[in-house]
């Protein structure tokens, strides 16, 4: 399917983020040309499109990993008074946004 034309509509279903939005582009596609859509009709968006994706965390131990550090570096800065504490929080908030930028390259 070189068409242009073509290959947009089959980009537009494969970066539909929602079932409903894929049914959609996928309906504009079958209505431009038949053996793609076919062809796209026969297979499960699963593996190809974002619709199919499942959305959130895949390990819920990440999300819990990442609190139980951050609750970890803070536990001094709870016994000081408030601005202070903020600060060191402060301090604290950016070594986790630095950990999480390191765990994502």
């Amino acid at each position: 399917f070189f068409k242009k034309e073509w290959q947009k509509l089959f980009w537009a279903c494969a970066k539909a983020p929602c079932p409903m939005l894929f049914i959609l582009a996928r309906a504009r596609l079958a209505k431009e040309t038949r053996p793609c859509a076919q062809a796209k009709l026969n297979t499960h968006p699963q593996p190809w499109s974002r619709a199919g994706f499942k959305l959130g965390n895949n390990c819920d131990s990440a999300d819990n990993n990442l609190c139980e550090s951050f609750n970890k570096w803070i536990v001094e800065a709870r016994f000081f008074p408030i601005i202070t504490m903020l600060k060191a929080i402060r301090r604290n908030r950016r070594k986790a946004i630095v950990r999480i930028q390191k765990q994502r390259c």
